[in-house]
């Protein structure tokens, strides 16, 4: 039990039933005070259930009319049902046994009853009776209407009403408020008012029309309602026309609420990300393009050096060749030995030195190339720390836009209620004075310059001066001019009460506006739109916050420090690699200097061996060859490793280019993606989609406005209250009639006031009936007004506004489904007049509302759920699947 459910005063615990039709024994145990929900398919025995326990409670148990309890083809059977239940406060035990063995047993605690008096005993406190002979729908009482079988039909309704109608009019009188009421309500009330009409049909005549001065009398009033009626008119059209306003603005409420605008900038956001993404794709894709073609030239500048170095080796075979040729000539290099030795030595020095200047021209070469490596890092990190700063600057400035505007959201309280509120006041208030004015005696005055008459009412004093008018609540006394005095008494109570409302209703207003701290309604509506305003001002600041900061300020801040350091780290590691030198030989000369000084050098060689050869041509020219030869293989002795080196920088080099090559069709493919390939039609659908919604809503509060300014100027015409003074010269000329015929007129007004007052009676007498039967009905359809006839039986739905799943009109003229389920909510308001008059009640439904769409069928649940508060409800279906959502869980009967 929920902590709003109230305990019923009758509720079953537990059912046992044996050789009850198909069941041979069938337990169902720790039912529920509130909804117990019973489902199995067709002929699982759901309808067994339900006749076994109407047969425990509604026949005797030597009747022989419990035959179709009896199991097929076995006429032995004697069907047993026990019941244990909580009735009143006391907790009982029912078992009754049919046919072969028929018994009744009741206990409560130390109590016992047994057969009839068991019977009678249930009987008088579940309010039905039986007969003197079997068992008949007219003595079933309550328990035969709020207990429903398959397939009960409206007139099964109605005579079943007809039948627990003592027990429902005897649990109204209960409550009624007065003897009073109950007279009236009653049939002697008919009798006087009978009685009254017939004196004043002898009065009038029998063709019931006045005659002479009367007549022309009420020929006057009948123009001056004609006129009166064409105003009500034109204050309904107004009226109409204030609800077309309200359906507006219900309509812009719905549209603020729901917001289709903020997922279309949700899904703008994430088309302008991929906008973006594909912007940075192309970007990065252009940049591996750069760096292939760079890659592209090292590979080259690689491949020409292998090639250069594989050059020399030839050369060095050539200089073996030229030692064998050396030997023949030695005599000859012998002559010019010591200058050719001289010379040989400074060439040897030059070729040295040109070597060390191109040595430094690849260092430097190397050195230059990570510096520029380092400083495209170094620009790209400056450019992604750049787009950061700018992020987070427009972050800090949305984030304060959205605490500035949360402050002054902070500083407005109001609500859409609190406006309606007002507004209903003002109308009240609208009302009260045009009854008030309608309501007293308006004395008007044209007196001369300089004369006054003097007055007094009910405390109250003052004069009349030159022309006016003025409306008389209470007996008021003139002094006349000259002596003397004049009285005038307003006919009836109706003036001073009217005041009062009037006075009531303004107090309320003013206690309303001063809460609220406006003026006037149209104040607060200004107010509150402000305050609605601001939200969708909020809401679009906390987008543009996400937009730059979409992972928070803190990580934002945090990836931007980081870019910082990284970009300093560039920085720094930069300026450590020395930029090169202006001096600096460049590697092309320095390498053709070092082959200008190795040709030197090698023509010095060529004279040395001229020189040796008087000394002996051929050991001389051996000797040359073979310095010429070690020169040149020491000189190569650090080839193969400068080659290895070379060789595998290719290598490393042509695997980069491989890698970046896979990375660029990778990004070409990504660039292909639908998404980013849409990107921009789907930010020009999208703007073009927000900008329609914007100007549909701009132009949707432009009508409210005309709208507003249409009532407002209709309003000031003052159709009420020409209405209310129109209908106050109608209440004199109602005077003017009793005064010449009041007799007639005095009986006229005792037979209207004895039918209204019936009619207040009666109607206070359903009162409670009224109350609960709206509230079910309200769960139905909101808005929706329920009238009951007589007979206590709905009669006439009345609905705001007509629509798809709406119903209105005579209840008997409603669809079979529609009269249903009005059937069930009526029970259901029954049911609770009952036990608010001390009676116990219980709801049994079986297979009911399969004639029900899915939209009422949830509708009901709620009525269904809202009545288990009070009331056990037992309900069984075949359909298990439309009643998941009850509220309750669902029992399968075996």
């Amino acid at each position: 039990m929920t902590a709003m459910q109230q305990l019923p005063a009758f509720y079953l615990q537990h059912l046992r039933l044996q050789q009850v039709r198909k069941f041979a024994g069938l337990e169902l145990a720790d039912l529920r005070p509130g909804l117990n929900l019973f489902a199995g398919p067709n002929g699982a025995g759901k309808s067994s259930v339900v006749r076994a326990i109407r047969a425990a409670f509604l026949e005797r148990h030597s009747s022989s009319s419990a035959t179709d309890l009896r199991p097929e083809h076995d006429s032995s059977a004697a069907p047993s049902v026990a019941l244990e239940f909580f009735l009143l406060g006391q907790s009982y035990r029912l078992e009754k046994s049919f046919l072969k063995k028929k018994r009744c047993d009741l206990t409560s605690g130390s109590r016992y009853w047994s057969a009839q008096e068991a019977e009678d005993h249930l009987a008088q406190l579940l309010g039905f009776g039986f007969p003197a002979k079997g068992s008949k729908p007219e003595h079933w009482g309550v328990p035969g209407l709020l207990w429903v079988e398959q397939g009960a039909s409206p007139q099964d309704f109605k005579t079943s009403l007809g039948h627990a109608g003592q027990h429902l009019h005897a649990a109204l009188h209960s409550q009624a408020a007065s003897e009073q009421t109950s007279a009236l309500a009653a049939t002697a009330g008919d009798g006087l008012i009978g009685q009254l009409e017939q004196e004043l049909g002898a009065l009038i005549g029998k063709s019931g029309k006045p005659v002479g001065p009367l007549a022309q009398l009420l020929q006057a009033l009948h123009d001056d309602q004609a006129r009166l009626a064409a105003l009500e008119v034109s204050i309904a059209d107004y009226r109409s026309q204030v609800d077309a306003l309200a359906q507006l603005v219900q309509a812009q409420a719905e549209d603020e609420r729901l917001r289709p605008e903020t997922a279309w900038q949700a899904e703008l956001a994430r088309a302008q990300a991929h906008r973006q993404q594909a912007q940075q794709l192309q970007q990065s894709y252009q940049q591996g393009q750069q760096q292939q073609e760079h890659l592209q030239r090292q590979m080259d500048w690689l491949t020409q050096t292998l090639q250069a170095q594989a050059t020399q080796v030839q050369r060095l075979e050539q200089r073996k060749q030229a030692q064998a040729q050396a030997r023949d000539d030695v005599e000859q290099a012998r002559q010019h030995l010591a200058g050719c030795r001289q010379e040989a030595e400074r060439l040897h020095q030059a070729l040295e030195q040109a070597r060390q200047q191109w040595q430094q021209a690849q260092e430097a070469q190397h050195r230059a190339r990570q510096r520029s490596e380092l400083e495209q890092r170094w620009q790209a990190s400056q450019k992604q720390q750049q787009v950061l700063q700018e992020n987070w600057q427009q972050a800090q400035v949305c984030l304060q836009k959205v605490k500035q505007i949360a402050h002054d959201l902070s500083a407005i309280t109001i609500k859409k209620t609190d406006v309606s509120r007002l507004q209903q006041l003002e109308r009240a208030v609208h009302i009260a004075s045009a009854q008030y004015q309608a309501a007293a005696t308006v004395v008007a005055f044209d007196l001369p310059a300089g004369a006054a008459v003097p007055w007094q009412s009910d405390g109250a004093a003052g004069s009349w001066q030159g022309q006016g008018q003025m409306a008389l609540d209470a007996a008021t006394v003139v002094q006349l001019p000259g002596g003397g005095q004049l009285t005038i008494t307003p006919a009836g109570q109706e003036a001073a009460q009217a005041r009062q409302r009037l006075a009531h209703a303004q107090g309320q207003l003013a206690t309303a506006l001063t809460q609220l701290g406006v003026v006037d309604g149209d104040a607060a509506q200004v107010l509150w739109e402000r305050q609605a305003q601001g939200q969708q001002q909020l809401a679009l600041a906390e987008q543009a916050l996400q937009l730059h900061a979409p992972q928070g300020m803190e990580l934002l801040h945090t990836q931007l420090q980081q870019v910082q350091a990284q970009t300093q780290a560039y920085a720094a590691q930069w300026e450590q690699i020395p930029a090169a030198v202006a001096d600096s030989p460049a590697w092309a000369g320095a390498q053709s200097t070092a082959q200008a000084a190795e040709q030197a050098w090698q023509q010095g060689q060529q004279q040395l061996q001229q020189a040796q050869q008087t000394l002996a041509l051929a050991e001389q020219q051996h000797h040359i060859a073979q310095r010429e030869y070690t020169a040149l293989a020491e000189q190569l002795q650090q080839a193969p490793a400068q080659q290895a080196q070379d060789q595998q920088q290719l290598v490393q080099l042509q695997t980069q280019a491989a890698a970046l090559q896979q990375s660029l069709q990778a990004q070409a493919r990504a660039l292909q993606a639908p998404e980013l390939q849409l990107a921009h039609q789907d930010i020009e659908r999208l703007q073009k989609s927000l900008a329609a919604h914007a100007q549909q809503s701009q132009a949707r509060k432009e009508k409210i406005a005309a709208l507003r300014a249409h009532l407002d100027a209709v309003g000031a015409s003052g159709l009420e209250e020409t209405a209310a003074l129109l209908a106050a010269t109608v209440a004199q000329q109602e005077r003017r009639a009793k005064a010449q015929q009041r007799r007639a007129d005095a009986l006229q007004l005792l037979v209207q006031r004895l039918k209204a007052a019936r009619l207040a009676a009666v109607q206070r007498l359903q009162a409670p009936l009224a109350r609960r039967l709206q509230h079910y009905v309200r769960l139905l359809q909101p808005g929706a007004t329920l009238e009951l006839d007589g007979q206590l039986a709905p009669a006439h739905i009345h609905a705001d506004a007509g629509g798809v799943g709406t119903f209105m009109g005579a209840v008997e003229l409603l669809s079979y489904g529609s009269q249903e389920q009005l059937g069930i909510l009526s029970r259901l308001a029954y049911a609770d007049v009952l036990r608010e008059a001390g009676q116990p009640t219980l709801l049994m439904l079986d297979d009911v509302l399969v004639h029900s769409d899915a939209q009422r069928l949830a509708q009901m649940k709620r009525a269904l759920f809202d009545a288990a508060q009070r009331h056990q409800v037992l309900l069984f279906t075949c359909r298990p699947q439309d009643w998941g959502d009850a509220g309750v869980p669902i029992r399968f009967l075996p």
